[in-house]
């Protein structure tokens, strides 16, 4: 699944002829898998190639910036649309998604030297963002969402 996902409790019907259900824990995503999702290889796949094509013209680099920003957000949602409920990202996992992109996108592209922002600072603002994301996604994560 290109989403996160949370902890959550499912029922796991039984194997054997009149087997009862069980419940089932399921841990969610750990730290590194959730790292990966944030930033959805079609969103990248779009923007580095745009970006360094027309990395001479602002305008069009903030234009495809902000395509990507809009299409990290709707390529997620539609990944989320179909999966089940304890399954579903939590809303507050597309604001750091987006964030994801935009500090990705600064720090990738020339969008860093307009904003007055040296490779150094856009390098560590990376790192920063890479690092802290998916610890509060988990620090806004319920424990495990019931069946």
């Amino acid at each position: 699944m290109r989403t996160v996902v949370y902890p959550h409790k499912s029922q796991v019907m039984g194997e054997a002829e009149g087997a009862e259900a069980v419940t089932v824990t399921n841990p969610g995503d750990s730290y590194t898998d959730k790292l990966a999702k944030y930033l959805p290889g079609e969103v990248i796949a779009f923007f580095a190639p745009l970006a360094a094509f027309v990395s001479g013209d602002q305008n069009l680099l903030i234009a495809i910036a902000a395509a990507g920003l809009v299409g990290t957000f709707i390529y997620l949602f539609n990944s989320a649309k179909n999966a089940e409920p304890a399954k579903k990202p939590r809303p507050y996992f597309y604001v750091l998604a987006c964030i994801s992109f935009a500090v990705w996108a600064i720090a990738t592209s020339q969008l860093a030297t307009m904003i007055g922002l040296t490779a150094k600072a856009s390098s560590v603002m990376l790192g920063i963002t890479v690092f802290l994301v998916p610890g509060i996604d988990m620090l806004l994560s319920p424990k495990t969402s019931q069946p």
